[in-house]
């Protein structure tokens, strides 16, 4: 199935901000021709762009570095 643009927003908005599923989108959305499986789709596109974006942003769960801080420099180079 063949999203458009509009639709795609809705879809994504409605999944990150509300929690959407594809059978709650089906069923608000009664008027569109929306399948589960092509909405479910979506969703996984969605979900790997996200956390692409997520890898490169995101440091994970590792703190700060704490031990380069510029006193510790300082002191190495002295």
């Amino acid at each position: 199935m063949v999203f458009s643009d509009e639709d795609k927003i809705l879809i994504e908005s409605l999944y990150f901000l509300k929690g959407y599923k594809a059978m709650k989108l089906i069923n608000e959305f009664s008027n569109k021709v929306w399948t589960k499986i092509s909405i479910n789709r979506l969703l996984i596109k969605f979900g790997d762009t996200i956390s692409t974006v997520n890898r490169l942003t995101v440091t994970g769960s590792r703190g700060p570095r704490s031990a380069r801080t510029e006193e510790n420099v300082d002191l190495l180079t002295i």
